[in-house]
């Protein structure tokens, strides 16, 4: 077969073209630090480069959920150990307003204090985290606690109740709601908000329990009340907040309730319901009552914070661990999309090289070939 200067051209530049696009190939490596920058490069990693990629960015957000959940759990269970500092400086109020030698006048002292520290567990009750209030239920924009003091009086005017705690929720739609503490509804009736009334509950077995309320705005807003025989005391503090739990999703298809509602620990627990039960009976100079049912109280209501705080600590640990677990799972990911993407410098500079070497070589030998003509034999 006879070889024109024109099939030599064509395959010195077809092999010139080869050489400089393998050299390419290594540059945009080098450049890039990756296997693979386009599809064409190699379609079979870049399908698993952008799966491994997805998980990577998915455990990302659930590890960012699951730090964020801890941040809530670690606030409230913080909230609640200042409150047991609180309500064991109570105890301690209490004790020594027990000793029979106080004078009246020392009593009412030590009520002064007491007043301050019901202030104060009402800071802790309306704590926050990033801006939305923890012990709130799922209406975490509004400080859930406040001071109202809208019930003035309480009474059995009928009958009995069965003794224990009891909540009274002034609807928004005008209506009054006594619930027992498993929330049962006791009765209901219709009320005037801003306005003074007695409202009269009847549990329809003839037992009526009477409740005074001032003329404030009620409405919302939820008070614990506690019966033991004839004697009811009903709380200043109201709750403004709901039942509601919020629910993080830490991993795929699995959520975990970051919260206690503020009902639950404050009302239900009877935490304000004592520290009122220690003040009434220091202004009313009632020795019996404080070293009695006032004490008796009182350490109920820190056992049951200290129960909440267990059920705190167990999810602090388990969002721990499960960060923990995450995060080397994120790692692992990482690792093996970096086996898969980035590439090896030290094998790629010398394949670069390489590449170099021949493209040149290729190109001496190039004009070496292609440079002799007719007119070269000739003179």
């Amino acid at each position: 077969m006879r070889v024109t200067n024109n099939m030599l051209t064509t395959t010195v530049l077809r092999n010139l073209n080869r050489n400089l696009k393998r050299l390419n190939t290594y540059m945009e490596q080098l450049s890039s630090g990756k296997t693979v920058n386009r599809p064409s490069d190699n379609p079979v990693y870049v399908s698993r480069i952008m799966r491994l990629q997805s998980m990577i960015k998915n455990r990302e957000k659930y590890q960012q959920n699951m730090e964020d959940a801890q941040g809530f759990v670690d606030m409230s269970e913080t909230a609640l150990g200042n409150l047991s500092d609180i309500l064991n400086r109570t105890r301690e109020l209490t004790v020594y307003g027990a000793n029979g030698t106080l004078s009246e006048e020392d009593r009412k002292t030590l009520a002064a204090e007491v007043d301050e520290l019901i202030n104060e567990v009402i800071e802790i009750a309306n704590s926050s985290y990033e801006g939305r209030y923890i012990f709130a239920g799922h209406k975490t924009t509004e400080a859930p606690f406040v001071r109202l003091g809208a019930l003035t009086s309480a009474f059995i005017s009928s009958g009995s109740f069965a003794d224990g705690m009891y909540t009274l929720t002034f609807e928004s739609g005008g209506m009054a709601v006594l619930k027992d503490s498993q929330g049962n509804t006791i009765a209901s009736l219709a009320y005037n908000n801003l306005t003074g009334e007695t409202l009269t509950f009847n549990d329809g077995a003839g037992n009526q329990l009477s409740i005074v309320k001032d003329a404030s705005d009620v409405a919302g807003y939820t008070f614990s009340i506690r019966i033991e025989g004839s004697n009811v005391l009903a709380s200043e503090v109201a709750y403004r907040g709901d039942s509601g739990y919020l629910e993080w999703e830490v991993a795929q298809g699995v959520t975990m309730s970051v919260n206690l509602p503020g009902d639950q620990v404050f009302l239900k627990g009877g935490v304000f319901l004592a520290l009122e039960r220690v003040l009434k009976a220091l202004k009313d100079n009632n020795a019996q009552e404080l070293s009695g049912s006032a004490l008796q109280k009182l350490d109920q209501a820190s056992e049951g914070i200290l129960s909440s705080r267990a059920v705190l600590g167990a999810k602090s640990n388990r969002l721990s661990v499960s960060i923990e677990r995450a995060s080397q799972f994120s790692l692992s990911l990482i690792e093996i999309l970096s086996k898969i993407e980035d590439v090896d410098l030290a094998a790629a500079s010398m394949e670069f090289s390489t590449a170099e070497n021949v493209y040149r070589a290729a190109l001496q030998t190039g004009t070496q070939v292609l440079l002799p003509t007719l007119l070269d034999y000739l003179r």
